[in-house]
């Protein structure tokens, strides 16, 4: 990423737990904290000093979904709002404005297919731009897309983080591609391991806070605990 074009490196923690608020709805929370390693941006010329590397505490970004506590038929939805957070330990690693949010989710299944979409707007700030890292106006779209394979918990899955960044004049990126994965137990906790790459040139580079390079490779981890209490309020 950057004029440098050298790579980034985020962690990307992320809690999901369940609320049961009422007998017919649930309380969905996602916290997103971002761990980013950033590459120099901008070397040193003559006495002026470069910009970067930097690592530290991104902005936290969670989501909240009110969903209905009986769906059926293969159909879940979820409606509510998304945070942003001023926790950046650098200017260079977030824009540091409270801000949020609408937020939705759908997902479907139809036999070894899972397909759906999460969608968010967030805005932080009041001028500038994300450019110049004072203003945040971003939607984003992730198409989700699962095919679960014959046996051995495997599948292959696509989730490219689609961007549209309202605050400069080349808006759009759009990733392509996808990956691959596996579910499987262990122990008391169920692991969802996959790993996928995606080209992100597609629509050319948005500036500012999307200003990713031309590849994303991705790893992640999910524990999920079948077992677990879920919180109640009733």
């Amino acid at each position: 990423m950057g004029p440098l074009h050298r790579t980034q490196d985020v962690l990307l923690v992320e809690p999901v737990i369940p609320v049961r608020l009422t007998p017919d709805f649930n309380l969905i929370t996602r916290w997103i904290t971002p761990v980013i390693w950033q590459p120099a941006l901008a070397p040193s010329i003559g006495p002026l000093p470069g910009v970067g590397p930097e690592s530290g505490l991104g902005n936290i970004a969670p989501q909240f979904f009110f969903t209905p506590a009986h769906q059926g038929d293969g159909f879940v939805w979820g409606l509510g709002a998304n945070a942003w957070f001023p926790t950046a330990t650098d200017k260079t690693l977030g824009v540091n404005h409270f801000g949020g949010g609408p937020t939705a989710v759908a997902l479907e299944i139809q036999g070894p297919l899972l397909y759906g979409v999460l969608a968010s707007n967030t805005w932080a700030g009041t001028q500038g731009s994300s450019a110049t890292l004072q203003r945040i106006n971003q939607m984003t779209l992730q198409p989700v897309i699962f095919y679960n394979l014959p046996a051995g918990g495997w599948y292959l899955a696509s989730l490219p983080l689609i961007t549209a960044d309202w605050t400069v004049e080349h808006k759009w990126t759009l990733p392509i591609g996808g990956g691959i994965g596996r579910v499987m137990p262990f122990g008391g906790v169920i692991v969802n391991a996959r790993l996928d790459a995606y080209y992100n040139g597609a629509l050319g580079h948005a500036s500012g806070i999307t200003n990713v390079g031309n590849w994303t490779a991705r790893f992640t981890l999910h524990f999920v605990l079948p077992n677990a209490k879920v919180p109640s309020l009733f």
